[in-house]
């Protein structure tokens, strides 16, 4: 509480009055803080969150048994108890007590009913919720589906046992999804819950209370009754739209807004020439640049609405992809279009995953010598002396699409041209309408194109790399290897950590070995906040990170 210093003597020489006693104190003033989100969650209710914005709303209100993040240094994954006070596995079971005293928001203790009954909503099939995939090894009937009675057994109020297929299918993310109150929400039939409750004003044991609501901003205030883990420090979190990145960069300079994430180096030199204020976060790097061949017939795959797969002519051969690599100097190509500070990419595992990356894996290093050898074996080959290589009378040309607002994939791709040249390849770049160049690559609508691919903040690549490209979303080039399926099946599974990080590694040597991406380097991104704002953390991708611990100093 602040009292504002020398009111008596400002008092006199106002109103002439000579003696100051019990003067009234100066209202605390409430720290804020505002923070840019691309869309409005339209709800707290964790079983209807489809977005981000939604999901992230609703695990701020609705902590789970434990909190997960990375560790930005090692790339470890940390559990860190919410409305659990401990927990311990015995093999294939995990017992969990809640904490002491949890309450909610109407002075209802948090009991283990609450947490059976959320678990029962996920584990419903017909919900479909997006933490449904979180509960992935508990015990299952004979359909197939998780048996909530044989996967959670209440063992009394505060304590639980979660039952999993086995040892290695123990899974801790498991405990963090949202937990919510069982008195509030089972009102209704669990399938009504999916429009039936928005959630506007919840009942909650975390650290914020819900505010208020409208279309721009929903906003929570700290909850002074909250163990879990206690009141929030800051007083309130507005949450408000700012749609495009341009936006928020330009909120951030207005100070309209008190934190920007995803911004490159030149963007951040933007904001601080324009805001004296700002303070920077550097992101480890989760995201890369390549140039992606596309290992199959992009017309014939539309055509058939996915169910032919055809090589790709150019580049559905291994050696043709290496060839390409081979003849490019990317050490030129990245110190042009991103500078000397840019790390150099050798496959889609980050270096902040420190025990699994690859940090000996064998080099491509440019030899455009080498790389017409290998043409010349796969027989391409300039007969007509036309200046470019040929097989069965049809030249080696195809269009390098880029984003047109992509300015270093542009100047990328120019280089790209000009140094395939030199081992008689014909390439047009083609820059394409960014509204339209995401979907153009999820219908395989290319033969080669750049672009960046972003990891996610676990080793969880199946869908960039699985063989199923219905499922494998993130699988661009549509490269299929039944190892590195394998692999992806594995690594899922909950195995020792040295045995994970060698199928990491074996995985990295064969992407090194079938190139189906040219690596190009990865992408430092950076966040600003106020200065003003303390304590902010960031999970490695930029999102916020233990906002209950912020704290704002004048």
């Amino acid at each position: 509480m602040r009292t504002p210093v020398l009111y008596c003597l400002a008092a006199l020489l106002l109103t002439g009055v000579i003696s100051c006693s019990k003067p009234e104190e100066a209202p605390k003033k409430e720290s804020v803080v505002v923070i840019p989100v691309q869309r409005h969650p339209h709800t707290f209710n964790p079983v209807i969150a489809r977005s981000p914005e939604a999901m992230m709303a609703a695990s701020l209100v609705f902590p789970g048994l434990y909190y997960r993040e990375i560790d930005t240094g090692s790339g470890a994954v940390r559990y860190t108890p919410q409305l659990a006070s401990w927990s311990e596995a015995f093999g294939s079971y995990v017992m969990v007590r809640i904490k002491p005293g949890a309450m909610w928001s109407d002075d209802i203790p948090v009991n283990a009913k609450d947490i059976l009954y959320s678990y029962g909503l996920y584990a419903n099939e017909q919900l479909n919720t997006p933490w449904r995939p979180l509960l992935n090894g508990l015990k299952t009937g004979p359909d197939g589906a998780i048996d909530l009675a044989a996967a959670i057994q209440m063992d009394d109020d505060s304590t639980l046992t979660f039952n999993f297929v086995s040892d290695s299918a123990v899974n801790f993310d498991l405990f963090t999804v949202p937990i919510v109150p069982r008195h509030q929400m089972d009102a209704l039939p669990a399938v009504q819950l999916k429009a039936s409750i928005p959630m506007k004003t919840p009942t909650i044991a975390g650290p914020f209370l819900v505010a208020g609501v409208n279309e721009q901003e929903f906003v929570l205030r700290s909850n002074p009754a909250s163990t879990i883990p206690g009141p929030a420090r800051v007083d309130r979190l507005h949450f408000r739209v700012v749609q495009g990145r341009r936006a928020v960069i330009d909120a951030f300079k207005a100070s309209q807004v008190d934190v920007a994430t995803d911004l490159s180096l030149s963007e951040v030199a933007e904001v601080m020439e324009a805001r004296e204020d700002a303070a920077v976060v550097t992101f480890p790097p989760l995201r890369y640049h390549v140039i992606g061949w596309n290992t199959i017939d992009g017309a014939v795959y539309r055509e058939s609405n996915g169910e032919k797969l055809k090589a790709n002519r150019l580049f559905g051969s291994p050696q043709v992809r290496r060839a390409m690599t081979l003849a490019l100097d990317r050490e030129k190509i990245i110190t042009e279009a991103a500078g000397k500070e840019a790390v150099r990419a050798f496959g889609p595992v980050s270096p902040v995953f420190k025990d699994a990356y690859h940090d000996t894996l064998h080099q491509l290093y440019c030899d455009p010598a080498e790389s017409k050898v290998i043409l010349a074996k796969e027989q391409w080959q300039d007969l007509t002396r036309s200046g470019t290589v040929e097989k069965f009378n049809r030249p080696f040309a195809f269009e390098l699409k880029v984003a047109s607002d992509d300015a270093a994939g542009l100047k990328i791709a120019e280089m790209v041209k000009t140094q395939l040249k030199e081992i008689s390849v014909d390439v047009t770049v083609l820059p394409v309408d960014p509204k339209t160049f995401p979907a153009m690559i999820a219908a395989k609508d290319f033969d080669a194109y750049i672009g960046t691919v972003d990891v996610p903040r676990t080793l969880d690549l199946a869908k960039d790399w699985g063989m199923d490209l219905t499922t494998a979303t993130g699988n661009a080039v549509s490269f299929r290897n039944k190892r590195v399926s394998e692999i992806m099946d594995s690594v899922q599974r909950t195995v020792p950590a040295a045995v994970s990080n060698r199928l990491w590694k074996e995985f990295q040597d064969i992407i090194q070995e079938q190139q189906p991406y040219t690596f190009l380097y990865w992408e430092s991104r950076y966040a600003v906040h106020a200065a003003k704002v303390r304590g902010l953390r960031f999970s490695p991708e930029g999102f916020i990170t233990r906002p209950w611990e912020w704290s704002v100093v004048d």
